[in-house]
């Protein structure tokens, strides 16, 4: 017959055995929080971006607001965009 730590799996049964080290979960709660926060500027970015690119309909600052907004979303110091012409072989 199974123990209640078996039937609820590895990680309660490893709680269940070992003492929770408070630097250990302090430390991963760390981890979590920049992880999440980091997410959150990408996001904020993202939206940002959207913002830009229907407030304005010229069509150059469009493009470079999309090229600015990508490199802020990816850390890049530059970024470019290719704009293929009607007949879709050649960059305009």
């Amino acid at each position: 017959m199974e123990s209640e730590a078996d039937a609820e799996g590895p990680a309660s049964s490893r709680l269940a055995t070992a003492p929770l080290k408070p630097d250990e979960v302090l430390a991963e709660l760390r981890i979590q929080a920049q992880a999440s926060s980091r997410a959150q500027e990408r996001l904020t970015a993202l939206l940002d971006a959207v913002m830009a690119v229907t407030a304005d309909l010229e069509l150059s600052e469009v493009l470079t607001r999309i090229v600015r907004a990508g490199c802020e979303l990816v850390d890049a110091k530059y970024g470019a965009m290719g704009v293929l012409g009607t007949d879709r072989e050649h960059l305009v």
